[in-house]
């Protein structure tokens, strides 16, 4: 996932915050370490179907000086995980990685769990909102409950590929090279830049809501952000605009670029997660050269891996590409992971 800059902080003494709020003297809520990684994974084995990033990147999370990580302990024993860091230049807290065990669900602990960590942020200046995003699986359950005090703020359609690595490092080593691809270019950290110094109304042909989601994580159009999207882990593709990339913005136009996608992986149960982030309005094989491309780079990152799930978050239809890559690449679209929409959700932060 998004975990923004991953520079280590030391091991410290994990702090206490106190008893959870109310008459519930046997839980308490202190912050996560290391040490707590075995406990908070056997909360739920099969969280997101195998896709869950924590398993293979939660000692990046604590060791994530962005990121505030709890569990919640009830007569001792941990029963929740939660973490949450500031976005948007700190106007912004977004949720993430939050659960609770199995035998801890629907007696108001996430709400008392939530409310509590909450409390740490108050004396954060810029502090304004907090966000998180949902599945669909999730949010049609809870939907009425969620917008009671949240307003979804954006929403995209899920693809889920399922990918064999071999057969597409056999296809990469037999093929001749793609014209597609030629129109093709990565974005520079200087690119990115400039483009988040334009107003969100010059982005609106690639960011409608006046947010970009990336890898889950929903951000504001401003500057701040440029270290956000290009964190290292990310690549960003775009079609070759028209007229190259200024280094200023320009007063009434909007940013060359017509059309983009965004790829960050992680390592999961499933051997590899790779997801696509699409913006803009290409065509379809526009859509299909950006698909292609970030294949070629699973094999690559996933090289000592045999499967992959890549997940493709669009608001068009993508079946038919999926069908023609697979004609090449083999790959085909998951029954097993019932995920189909992402919804991001914002509420204004009370301190």
């Amino acid at each position: 996932m998004c975990l923004g800059d991953e520079s280590s902080r030391p091991e410290m003494e994990p702090a206490t915050l106190q008893s959870a709020p109310g008459n519930f003297s046997d839980e308490t809520i202190r912050e996560a370490t290391l040490a707590d990684r075995q406990d908070i994974l056997d909360l739920d084995t099969n969280v997101y179907y195998g896709l869950d990033y924590l398993r293979n990147n939660y000692n990046d999370v604590i060791r994530n000086p962005q990121i505030k990580a709890y569990v919640y302990e009830k007569k001792g024993k941990v029963v929740g995980f939660f973490s949450a860091r500031l976005v948007d230049g700190g106007q912004s807290l977004l949720v993430s990685s939050g659960r609770l065990g199995l035998d801890s669900r629907g007696g108001g602990m996430y709400g008392r769990f939530k409310k509590r960590v909450f409390e740490e942020w108050k004396d954060s200046p810029d502090l304004r909102h907090v966000t998180m995003t949902i599945n669909n699986y999730n949010f049609e359950s809870k939907r009425e409950r969620l917008l009671r005090d949240h307003r979804q703020v954006l929403e995209r359609d899920i693809t889920v590929v399922e990918c064999n690595l071999q057969q597409i490092r056999s296809a990469v080593n037999s093929r001749q090279g793609s014209q597609l691809q030629s129109q093709l270019q990565l974005l520079s950290y200087d690119d990115v830049n400039v483009m988040m110094r334009h107003q969100p109304s010059q982005l609106r042909h690639l960011f409608p809501e006046d947010r970009i989601l990336l890898q889950w994580c929903p951000l504001r159009i401003i500057e701040v952000n440029t270290k956000e999207i290009y964190n290292g882990k990310q690549k960003i593709l775009a079609n070759k605009p028209a007229e190259p990339i200024s280094t200023t913005v320009q007063p009434g136009k909007n940013f060359p670029v017509t059309f983009m996608s965004a790829g960050g992986h992680y390592s999961c149960k499933r051997g590899q997660n790779y997801d696509v982030d699409v913006y803009g309005s290409g065509s379809d094989e526009d859509l299909r050269a950006h698909m292609e491309w970030h294949l070629l780079r699973l094999a690559e990152v996933g090289a000592d891996l045999d499967t992959a799930v890549m997940r493709v978050y669009h608001t068009r239809q993508v079946e038919d590409i999926v069908e023609k890559l697979k004609k090449e690449f083999s790959v085909q679209i998951s029954t097993a992971i019932p995920f189909r929409k992402v919804f991001a959700l914002e509420m204004d932060y009370v301190k």
